[in-house]
């Protein structure tokens, strides 16, 4: 019988494929890691969206705006998919044939966490649960990136695509 941190691991290594399956079933064309090359552009891309929930829980999402800088973004290991929880998000990558260049989590923008200290000189962290909110994604810009979209990661329904202008 398997370790409970070997099961674990497997869990997690089964999730990871099973959702780049899923995020790659709704691109035109599969990922193939041998042949995609990406060059590295030193580029940061910040998105900004508004999001809204209504009451049945179908969210809707607008672009508002993007900027492009020069900059390298350090790694984060809490952008993993692998993080990802109900009403997280999951940022896509694309190229001009919709292959999938990278992915990254987006925490549920719906739900912030507000840090209180309590007269007892503790600090709370209350959660704030929003039917509406805006929100920016920062990620480090590939040089072939012509698509990025944004899913739930619950049932990995694309809300929205952005179209990138490199130029």
């Amino acid at each position: 019988m398997p370790s409970t941190k070997t099961h674990t691991q497997t869990i997690k290594m089964l999730f990871l494929m099973f959702s780049w399956m899923l995020i790659a079933c709704g691109t035109t064309k599969t990922v193939n890691p041998e042949t995609l090359v990406i060059a590295d552009t030193n580029k940061i891309i910040f998105l900004t969206y508004s999001i809204s929930e209504d009451p049945s829980g179908k969210r809707t999402l607008t672009f508002i705006k993007q900027n492009i800088v020069e900059g390298k973004l350090k790694p984060n290991s809490s952008w993993s998919v692998e993080n990802a929880q109900e009403g997280d998000l999951i940022c896509a990558q694309l190229n001009k044939n919709s292959n999938i260049i990278s992915t990254r989590l987006i925490k549920n923008p719906l739900k912030k966490h507000v840090e209180s200290f309590h007269p007892s000189g503790n600090i709370e962290i209350t959660t704030i649960n929003q039917d509406k909110t805006q929100f920016s994604v920062r990620l480090a810009l590939h040089s072939q990136t012509s698509i990025i979209t944004i899913s739930n990661f619950a049932d990995r329904k694309s809300l929205i695509s952005t179209k990138i202008n490199l130029e």
